[in-house]
């Protein structure tokens, strides 16, 4: 069941529980803790995919580079 967007973006915090926090309005003191694990890329692969931008990218360069004369290298 997905949250609610009002409490996935919102939340409230009691006047009670800001007077005990001497009127600290730090959001991180009355937000609820998300109990959803985040899920992550493996590392290796977000690697491989930066490798291959990065690659894409330099080819680019080269390719103008070369069709301005510029010394590729």
């Amino acid at each position: 069941m997905q949250p609610d967007p009002w409490t996935e973006n919102w939340w409230f915090a009691e006047v009670d529980a800001i007077k005990r926090e001497d009127l600290n309005l730090s959001a991180s003191r009355y937000r609820p803790e998300s109990r959803v694990a985040a899920e992550h890329r493996d590392p290796r692969e977000l690697l491989a995919e930066l490798r291959d931008e990065t690659a894409a990218i330099l080819g680019d360069i080269e390719a103008l580079a070369a069709e301005l004369g510029e010394p590729v290298g």
